[in-house]
Order: C-alpha cells, then sequence, then structure tokens
C-alpha cells in the first residue's frame, strides 16, 4: 500500500481550551463526513455507587457510533456491575456501542459480563463506515490464544488487513502500546501493533490510563516517530480517574492531560480524518489533529507501484554469513528506497539493529546504486547466525508509495 500522508496538529493549550468524486460538470461535490466517538474506563462502582455522567453527557447527543475501550465497568465486570451500575449510566446508549473488552472484564470468569451484556459479540471484530475499516482488537488477548504471530487474533488480523481494500484503516483495544501513563509502554501489544504499522493502519484508540488523555506522533513498530506510522490516541476518560502517574519513557505523546473528561470525536471522510477532545461540561481543555489517508490518489504520473525483487541470495538456497543480500528495483516516478527485514522461520521473531531477535518487525535500508531513478540495483550484507530464514524486500518510490506485497525469498544460513 501506498503512504504518501500528511498530519497536521492543533494544541489549544494544556489547560485551555462518502467518497469525495468530482462530478462531471458543475461544482465539486463534497466528501461526506461522519464522525465516531473514542473513550474508555467508563465506570467504578465498588460500592454500589453510580458511574460518572459527564463523559456520557458529552456522547450523548447524536447517532455516531462510540467506540468503547475495555474496562466499562470495574473492579469486576460482573453481571451485577454492568446491569445495577454501567447500564443505569451507559445503556441508553447501548445501540450506539461498538466495544471491546480490558482487562477488568475479565475478573469475571471468561468476562462473562460484558458478553452476556453485549451478546451476541465475539472477542474481536471489524465493521465499515464511510470507507473506513474500523477493527475492534481484544488487547487481553492471552485469554484468546496470545497476542503474538501464529495465535488466532494475529492470524485473523493480517489476514484483514491483507485483503482490506478500504483507503483508510483505524484500530481500536483496550491496553495502549504507548503510554506515559502508570504501566507505561505495553510490550504484549507489540505484535498487532507492528500489524497495523505493516499495513499502513492510520489511527490507533486505546483506554486503560485512568483520566488520562494522550495524543502521540506517527509512531512506526520500532517505537520511532515516522510520518508513515500509527498515530496513537489514549482516552481513558470514561468516567474514571485514577491517580497522577508519569513515566516518562519514550516515545513521548505530542500532548498529555490528566483529570478531564471526556472523549475523543473524528471526523471521517472516505481519503481523511481529524480529531478533536471533546472535555467534560466546564472545563476548556481541548486538542485536536488531522490527516489524509495513507492510501489516497496518487501524484500526477505516478501510475505503477515499486517493485523490488530479490536475486540474492536464491530461493531455498544454502548460504555462508555474513549473508549478501542483493536485488532490483522499479519504478515510474523513481525508486527511493528498498527496505529489507529478515526472519527466523523458526521463531518467527525478527531481525533488529543490534542483532537481537524480537517479535517487532523491523526494516533496514538497503544501499541503492542509482536512488530516484527509474531502476536501480541494491544491496545489504548481514551477518546471520545458522538457521532457516526469509528475507522480505520493499521498493518505495519518490512520492511515498510502497510495494504490496514485499518479495519474500527463503533460504538458510
Amino acid at each position: 500500500m501506498a503512504r504518501w500522508a500528511r498530519v497536521s496538529t492543533m494544541c489549544v493549550g494544556l489547560f485551555t481550551a462518502a467518497t469525495g468524486a468530482a462530478a462531471v460538470s458543475g461544482p465539486p461535490v463534497q466528501a461526506v463526513t461522519v464522525q465516531v466517538w473514542a473513550l474508555g474506563d467508563a465506570a467504578r462502582c465498588l460500592n454500589g455507587e453510580s458511574a460518572a455522567t459527564a463523559a456520557r453527557d458529552v456522547v450523548a447527543a447524536g447517532n455516531a457510533p462510540v467506540m468503547m475501550l475495555g474496562d466499562l465497568v470495574a473492579p469486576t465486570g460482573s453481571v451485577s456491575e454492568f446491569a445495577n451500575c454501567f447500564d443505569p449510566v451507559w445503556g441508553a446508549l447501548k445501540p450506539r456501542m461498538k466495544p471491546t473488552p480490558g482487562n477488568h472484564e475479565y475478573n469475571t470468569t471468561n468476562a462473562a459480563g460484558y458478553y452476556g451484556y453485549f451478546d451476541p459479540i465475539a472477542p474481536y471484530y471489524s465493521w465499515s463506515i464511510n470507507g473506513w475499516q474500523m477493527y475492534s482488537i481484544n488487547s487481553m488477548c492471552e485469554q484468546h490464544g496470545g497476542c503474538g504471530p501464529g495465535s488466532p487474533q494475529y492470524v485473523w488480523l493480517e489476514g484483514r488487513l491483507r485483503a482490506d481494500t478500504n483507503i483508510c484503516q483505524a484500530a481500536y483495544w483496550h491496553h495502549p502500546r504507548w503510554s506515559q501513563g502508570q504501566f507505561g509502554n505495553i510490550a504484549k501489544m507489540a505484535p498487532l501493533y507492528e500489524l497495523l504499522d505493516r499495513y499502513d493502519v492510520e489511527l490507533l484508540f486505546a483506554g486503560n490510563d485512568n483520566g488520562d488523555y494522550m495524543r502521540y506522533p506517527p509512531i512506526n513498530a520500532s517505537g520511532t516517530v515516522d510520518p508513515d506510522g500509527v498515530t496513537e490516541f489514549i482516552a481513558g476518560t470514561g468516567g474514571v480517574i485514577g491517580s497522577y502517574y508519569y513515566t516518562g519513557n519514550a516515545p513521548a505523546p505530542l500532548v498529555r492531560r490528566h483529570g478531564t473528561l471526556g472523549a475523543v470525536l473524528t471526523d471521517l471522510t472516505p481519503t481523511s480524518w481529524s480529531t478533536r477532545f471533546v472535555a467534560e461540561a466546564g472545563s476548556t481543555f481541548t486538542d485536536s489533529a488531522s490527516g489524509t489517508c495513507f492510501d489516497g490518489d496518487p501524484p500526477p504520473g505516478d501510475v505503477a507501484t515499486p517493485v523490488a525483487t530479490v536475486t540474492t541470495p536464491a530461493s531455498n538456497a544454502r548460504v555462508p554469513s555474513p549473508v549478501s543480500f542483493a536485488g532490483q528495483a522499479t519504478d515510474d516516478v523513481g525508486v527511493d528506497r528498498v527496505r529489507i527485514a529478515i526472519r527466523d522461520r523458526a521463531t518467527l521473531r525478527w531481525r533488529q539493529p543490534d542483532g537481537t531477535w524480537a517479535t517487532t518487525f523491523r526494516q533496514f535500508d538497503a544501499t541503492l546504486s542509482a536512488r530516484g531513478s527509474a531502476s536501480t540495483g541494491w544491496s545489504i550484507s548481514m551477518t546471520l547466525p545458522p538457521g532457516s530464514y526469509g528475507v522480505s524486500a520493499r521498493a518505495v518510490d519518490t512520492a511515498g508509495k510502497r510495494q504490496d506485497p514485499d518479495a519474500w525469498v527463503t533460504f538458510t544460513v
């Protein structure tokens, strides 16, 4: 898939505030805009008290879907808590909810309260709106076969992402991949986040940090700011305000706010998005951002998708280490980069820059013999221990369009 998105942002103080095709004749047809809400951590009911209503009041008007980002009712997510604490406040919005569970739901065996309340509902699922594909991901994936490559949810998500023909995509789950809140970065989400990054998902919404709102710049799977990365929002602002925590770990969000209830409102067109945080009554805090989807119309003259091939090593070859990788890349507007990744076929882990292996997908830039030209050779050398491996190669053209699918060759060292 191609990437030539641009993201713009606006923060108004940490303490202040359908397809748009051109008509054949007459004025241009305006892109249809729809809205969705996102919030999590909605209710805590320790002693029979009622859930807070401030965030509910923010999202109550209209008919926009509400992505509920887990921990809808704490501490146990029981049938009685859903019936007696969550439902009296939030129940009227249930037909609009697109939920995902959090850890508190699973404090009840098999999350029986959650699945009973929203019956019928799957542990993870997808839905469409205005040209966007939305993925509700279960970050309690250890309850459903694991979080990593080969697990049921990972296989399902990769299959859906690979088959998805929508230009724009967003995902949401409970545990944030990146956070400076109480629990910091959540490592178990790395494999699923890598899939989002690899398949050009624009947006990710998460909860878990009680009372926190955070907005990150686009971040790639390695944790580096990258215009090709996923833009993550944390909105644990649905009703529960926990103690203030600041872990200070990298990467850092662009905006961080604790103690204000509310929700993230996202405007979606078939080619773009814009968000703003809508705070509870009486608060002047706000924050906004916008961007275009990664797979919009190509620049004029950019017709072809760039293609890289792997000529060395040959498919299923046995080679010595260090391994010399080489191939060709072509494109109509010019090849800007060729990126390769090495995967251990036994462990399903990817080689990292320090020579270790992890579930995080990592790419390395090859050396081009004629960068910017329509045809160029590429090469890179890497030391690998004995084993069976796969190498993927991905060309990127000068307009930012990327090869999809990558070239893939298996070999043995």
